[in-house]
């Protein structure tokens, strides 16, 4: 299997980010148009098809935010959600980030555990973070030996 991650023209693709984040995501935690737009989109391709999407965003100095990642269903659970994050990690590290922070639902153990594997650890728990259904959130976080930003 061929795999390539291309950035996406969010003005141009809007339809299929929204369509693929349905595909993804519970209804509580779908981005709106406006926070696409604000985001550095990428689509994971598999020989051509799209499976999987991340979008990235500037923090403060020297964080990149990994605020969304997603594999359709259909292509789950045979490592490609390792691949991106080790994709996602390397490109911080390329462009000198110091810092990568995500956060997730504090049910899905398998994102953690996926984060964890990086060398990620859980920073804060943030309370009701979540809803539909209504959950705790947790803000991870990786540091690299970077010095962008400072």
């Amino acid at each position: 299997m061929e795999l390539e991650f291309r950035r996406v023209d969010v003005a141009a693709e809007m339809r299929r980010l929204r369509d693929f984040d349905k595909r993804v995501f519970s209804q509580g935690d779908l981005f709106p148009s406006a926070y696409w737009r604000e985001c550095e989109v990428y689509w994971m391709l598999a020989d051509g098809k799209r499976v999987g999407c991340c979008a990235l965003q500037e923090g403060e100095e020297g964080e990149l935010w990994i605020t969304s990642s997603g594999i359709l269903p259909a292509w789950q659970g045979i490592g490609l959600g390792r691949v991106m994050k080790a994709w996602q990690v390397a490109l911080a590290r390329r462009c000198g980030y110091r810092k990568v922070l995500t956060e997730t639902r504090a049910g899905n153990t398998r994102m953690i555990r996926l984060n964890e594997s990086f060398g990620f650890r859980i920073v804060k728990t943030l309370p009701d973070n979540y809803l539909d259904p209504d959950e705790d959130g947790v803000e991870m976080e990786l540091v690299l030996s970077s010095t962008r930003g400072q």
